[in-house]
């Protein structure tokens, strides 16, 4: 449970925090080689469709994996050119979904557009992923350190969040930026800080308890 614990306070704390970059993911699709048995009944996927987009799933993995192994390309390159896998593997996939299918997909996309506040291209969503990834280990490890009190750590990892969203900002539009730092200054820095000081209260006191 370390593990779900530590990634629960970097998620809720991104969140809160300055809502970025939801992955540029439409179902069926998933990160996982195997569509989820819930994805499956949903969609009414036959064993042939299930088959399909998981070797369609597969040949993307490796494709993405390649172009963020390039540390030549930059993060804006990168974006574009996962966006484009990304919808090759969208039209993939719609091919062999029934009508009854494709409009279940709709639904769902059209649910998850609607809750994408700052209007985020996918590009502009990769771009963020991207970045949170750079800065997952070092948020990780900084949550870990129990060297360091927990006033300490927190306020670390606030100022991590608030470097990397910086980070991430410089590919928002102007009207981007202004909405994300309205909805900012809506939550002040001390609530933060104090929730991502009561998730390392939960996880080190986990931490503790003595292994079944």
């Amino acid at each position: 449970m370390q593990k779900s614990t530590l990634f629960g306070l970097i998620l809720s704390a991104s969140l809160v925090f300055a809502p970025i970059a939801a992955h540029a993911q439409t179902a069926p699709r998933q990160p996982s080689n195997t569509p989820p048995q819930t994805i499956a009944q949903f969609y009414g996927l036959t064993p042939k469709q299930k088959q399909q987009i998981t070797a369609f799933n597969k040949a993307a993995d490796v494709q993405v994996k390649a172009i963020k192994a390039n540390n030549s390309l930059s993060i804006k390159v990168k974006a574009h050119k996962i966006g484009q896998i990304l919808t090759a593997l969208d039209n993939q996939e719609l091919a062999i979904l029934t009508p009854a299918q494709r409009k279940k997909h709709t639904q769902v996309k059209t649910m998850q557009e609607s809750s994408n506040y700052l209007s985020l291209s996918n590009e502009q969503k990769i771009a963020g992923i991207l970045i949170s990834e750079k800065y997952s280990a070092l948020l990780m490890a900084t949550a870990r350190n129990r060297k360091l009190s927990i006033d300490v750590r927190a306020q670390k990892l606030y100022a991590l969040l608030k470097q990397r969203n910086a980070e991430v900002a410089q590919y928002y539009t102007p009207a981007q930026r202004a909405k994300s730092k309205a909805a900012e200054a809506k939550m002040p820095s001390q609530t933060i800080i104090s929730q991502i000081k009561a998730q390392l209260q939960q996880q080190d006191s986990g931490q503790n308890q003595p292994k079944r």
